[in-house]
């Protein structure tokens, strides 16, 4: 019998483990327990506040054990499945410390880090700005894990080269550990289609005998690089799809935390983006997805439009077409 532990964030990060854990809980050889991981913000004088700890939301097929009620020490996991990493490293954010992977590694010979989030892929050539991002890419977090599924082969190829270096012996050590097969939310991709793919009912309307679909994803990092110009290119590629909405539906995608984060590190830009929307909504020009994950909109999509960001990554790993240049095309 083999003792495995998923360990999510969030009910809604839950699509991060979905596939891997189906697969898991379908052998009767494996047992199974999901235990979601308390969450705090952190100032910057470590304090911790505001705890968020969900054991609702999440799937009917996934069973929630309470921290509380499960002994890491006395069960020993086989394997315990993380979705972060840096332990005391991310600004304004912190896990129980217990759930740190200096703690866990205690408790397993195979702690198995998932990130939940893609990143735009750097590749290996600039190595000043890979650099620059090292502490994003590998967190000290990182020296403690036993394994590591990534989104893509080139984004295991970028971490090796900041892992190992020129060094034959650490590269051999890192390539066994980090693989970028079966990565769950690419994986989750192949089980659905348009008819079966959830979603909210208010895109029916929409969708209904619209046989060409366009995904366009706004990301934070765009807008905070490119300011007003972002918006401009945005307010273009609406009027576009205005005069030929009857033939083709499009899908716009901002990111979710776009209005909170503005309103903190742009707030000269908030008026701006809450015009963008409701320019989008009044000319019904398509679907506003404002849905937890992208899936929907990934599915459903026949191309890709817009930025080089998390979402174009797991668009481009179902093979649909992508172009760029019908963003802000004039």
């Amino acid at each position: 019998m083999k003792k495995i532990v998923f360990c999510p964030l969030s009910p809604n990060m839950w699509e991060g483990f979905q596939t891997l854990y189906e697969d898991i809980i379908s052998d009767p050889d494996n047992k199974v327990w999901v235990i979601p991981v308390p969450t705090y913000r952190r100032d910057s004088d470590n304090n911790l506040s505001d705890c968020e700890y969900s054991l609702e939301g999440y799937p009917a097929n996934v069973k929630i054990t309470e921290v509380n009620n499960f002994s890491f020490e006395t069960e020993q996991p086989d394997i315990i499945y993380v979705q972060n990493i840096s332990d005391t490293e991310t600004l304004g954010f912190t896990m129980h410390p217990f759930f740190h992977t200096t703690n866990l590694k205690r408790f397993t010979k195979n702690l198995t880090y998932i990130p939940y989030s893609c990143m735009k892929e750097p590749g290996c050539s600039n190595h000043e700005y890979l650099e620059s991002i090292r502490f994003m890419l590998v967190p000290s977090g990182f020296y403690n894990i036993d394994h590591a599924i990534v989104q893509s082969e080139n984004m295991k190829s970028t971490l090796m080269h900041l892992l190992a270096g020129q060094s034959k012996a650490l590269f051999d050590e890192w390539n066994s550990k980090i693989t970028w097969q079966s990565y769950p939310r690419i994986e989750i991709l192949k089980r659905y289609n348009k008819k079966t793919v959830p979603h909210p009912k208010e895109w029916d309307s929409f969708l209904v005998h619209k046989t060409t679909i366009h995904l366009l994803c706004t990301s934070v990092l765009d807008v905070l690089e490119n300011n007003r110009n972002l918006f401009v290119k945005l307010k273009v590629t609406m009027k576009k799809y205005i005069d030929i909405k009857d033939q083709v539906l499009l899908i716009w995608r901002p990111h979710r935390e776009m209005m909170t984060i503005l309103k903190i590190m742009r707030p000269e830009l908030v008026d701006e983006y809450e015009e963008i929307l409701n320019y989008y909504k009044s000319n019904n020009i398509g679907i506003l997805d404002e849905s937890v994950t992208p899936t929907a909109a990934i599915t459903f999509a026949d191309k890709y439009i817009g930025d080089s960001c998390a979402v174009a990554v797991l668009f481009k790993s179902t093979g649909k077409e992508m172009d760029f240049t019908l963003f802000g095309d004039t």
